[in-house]
C-alpha cells in the first residue's frame, strides 16, 4: 500500500505572505530612503543593517514559493513514513513509532519509544530538522501541510494499529 500526501498552498495564504512582505519591504524602503535624506553622513553607515531585515521578510515568501514548485511530500509505504523534500526522500521511519498527531501551521508527530529515523540523503540536516520540532514542541514537525493531511495520518494509524491488533 502506497499512499502519498502533498503539499498545497492555499491561494489565499499565498496572496497574504504575498502583501505582507511587499508592506514590510515598501516600509523598510521608504524608512531607509527618508533616514538617507534627512541624516548627516556619519549615520548613513547604520542604515545597511536595515538591509538584511527587509530582506528577510521576503524569506517566508520565497520558501512557500519553492514549496509550490517542488513541494514537499510524505508517502506511507510499507509500515514506513518516508519524508521527500526538495524531490528526494530524505528520511524514513516505521510507523509504529508514531503515538499522535497534531497541526499548528504544519503537521506535529509525537513518537514513541527510542527514535529509529534511518535518513535517506546524506545532504539532509536531520539535527536541523529535529531542532526546528523542538522548537515547536513536537517530535517531528512538517511545514506547510494541512489539516487534511494530519487527520488521514491520523485514521492510516489507527487502522494500522487495529490491524495489528486483529492479526495477534
Amino acid at each position: 500500500m502506497e499512499i502519498e500526501f502533498t503539499v498545497q498552498i492555499d491561494p489565499e495564504k499565498r496572496r497574504h505572505e504575498c502583501h505582507a512582505a511587499l508592506a514590510f519591504v515598501t516600509a523598510g524602503s521608504l524608512a531607509l530612503l527618508l533616514i538617507g535624506l534627512s541624516c548627516p553622513p556619519l549615520w548613513l553607515c547604520l542604515t545597511g543593517l536595515w538591509v538584511p531585515l527587509i530582506l528577510a521578510s521576503f524569506d517566508r515568501y520565497l520558501k512557500m514559493r519553492q514549496q509550490e514548485r517542488m513541494p514537499d511530500k510524505i508517502c506511507i509505504q510499507d509500515e514506513s513514513l518516508i519524508y521527500w523534500s526538495g524531490g528526494k526522500p530524505c528520511f524514513s521511519l516505521p510507523l509504529a513509532m508514531i503515538s499522535r498527531t497534531d497541526m499548528r501551521s504544519g503537521v506535529k508527530l509525537f513518537l514513541k519509544g527510542a527514535k529509529k529515523i534511518t535518513v535517506l540523503d546524506a545532504k539532509f540536516q536531520l539535527a536541523k530538522f529535529l531542532a526546528q520540532a523542538k522548537r515547536q514542541q513536537c517530535d517531528l514537525f512538517f511545514p506547510w501541510f494541512d489539516g487534511l493531511t494530519r487527520d488521514q495520518l491520523k485514521n492510516i494509524m489507527q487502522s494500522d494499529q487495529t490491524h495489528h491488533t486483529l492479526s495477534l
